[in-house]
């Protein structure tokens, strides 16, 4: 495949100008973020979904465990790994960390800050609440992945089908038409903050009040 190894949006590329169906029988509508989402369904593998694992399924598989894992193993490097120091400064990866200044701790509404753990050859991001502000100690065991976070709030912002979403259905349509990189890097231009309740499981985004000038310079 001309596209193997490559980012999902490369792979996106490659569909729409196949013209490889979706589910809907549409053409040209593929996205990174699709693309990313049917390498992670284990369905394809002869899997289901139990909660947070997977049990075998009754059905064929599409591709063998094997290259499942295989494929998992490379998205999770792809969103862990942090490269090498440049400029005498520590770069995280280009995913997790765009949040960085935006997010609040819901039960001390302080800023919360990135922390790392190495596993082996990875490095994981997360967000901790760590302030010390106010003389306050930070909460205990408020921590979330730096990139799961960062996936949900693109998520919310790009689904156009959440009928309840008070999120405007013009941000949404132009969030959806981004490859995740894109995302990514211009959440900054349209989040004012973005609240993560840790006890009760809850997060909430408020947008800048002239998000629209994020469009106007896309367009």
């Amino acid at each position: 495949m001309a596209a193997e190894g490559g980012r999902p949006s490369d792979l996106a590329n490659v569909a729409d100008l196949n013209g490889c169906k979706d589910q809907d029988g549409n053409t040209g509508r593929w996205t990174a973020r699709r693309i990313a989402a049917l390498l992670k369904n284990p369905t394809y593998a002869g899997l289901v979904r139990h909660g947070k694992s997977t049990l075998p399924g009754e059905h064929e598989a599409v591709v063998s465990r094997d290259v499942f894992e295989a494929v998992q193993r490379q998205l999770a490097g792809r969103r862990t790994r942090e490269p090498q120091p440049r400029s005498g400064k520590r770069q995280f990866d280009s995913f997790g960390v765009h949040l960085r200044g935006l997010l609040i701790c819901g039960q001390c509404d302080r800023p919360m800050s990135t922390s790392v753990s190495q596993r082996g050859p990875v490095r994981y991001i997360y967000y901790r609440c760590r302030s010390t502000a106010g003389g306050r100690k930070p909460c205990s065991g408020v921590n979330v992945g730096a990139y799961e976070l960062e996936q949900f709030v693109c998520d919310v912002l790009s689904d156009v089908d959440d009928t309840r979403s008070v999120i405007p259905m013009e941000l949404r349509k132009h969030w959806n038409g981004l490859d995740e990189l894109e995302q990514s890097t211009q959440l900054r231009d349209v989040i004012h903050r973005v609240v993560y309740s840790h006890a009760a499981g809850t997060i909430s985004i408020v947008l800048l009040d002239d998000w629209r000038a994020a469009l106007m310079r896309d367009s």
